[in-house]
């Protein structure tokens, strides 16, 4: 078996092909290929609870985040009272619960993501803002500078930012 028959069997065409018929399947199948890279199939999707503790800025900033992140990967299944909703009856057949948002697992993993990053952020401020003030009393002589980083400890647990 030769190289064009070979090519025009792994394309499904006859192997007895002419090559402008092999090359019209070929062209055929990378067009294919190339529209199913263009449109990927979404992974999964998860439904996010904000619960009704939360303060209002934390609820505020965290639909915000999945509106980012929904218009980022440029999906529209994100559903929030804050968001626009832009599914109709028709296109759903059952609406989520009051408080219930639904996204795609891609979008839900990059706010975990973030929201970790902000955690970190977070903590990350209260300890400098610690060692400022450790180190403002230190200069003005109300601690001992061998207290440092006992009293760092301490003030960045109960530090609030």
């Amino acid at each position: 078996m030769d190289f064009l028959a070979s090519i025009a069997q792994r394309l499904g065409v006859d192997g007895k092909s002419d090559e402008a018929t092999v090359l019209a399947a070929l062209d055929e199948a990378l067009a294919e290929q190339a529209s199913n890279e263009e449109q990927p199939e979404p992974v999964g999707t998860a439904t996010v609870k904000i619960e009704p503790d939360l303060s209002a800025l934390t609820k505020v900033n965290v639909e915000q985040m999945l509106k980012d992140l929904a218009d980022a990967v440029d999906t529209p299944s994100v559903s929030s009272p804050v968001a626009e909703n832009t599914e109709t009856k028709e296109q759903t057949s059952e609406e989520p619960a009051d408080g219930v948002i639904s996204l795609d697992k891609d979008v839900y993993d990059d706010l975990l993501r973030r929201a970790a990053i902000g955690d970190q952020a977070s903590e990350d401020n209260k300890h400098r803002e610690a060692e400022e003030l450790v180190a403002a009393a230190i200069k003005a002589g109300k601690v001992l500078a061998v207290k440092h980083d006992q009293l760092v400890a301490a003030t960045s647990k109960t530090t609030t930012v």
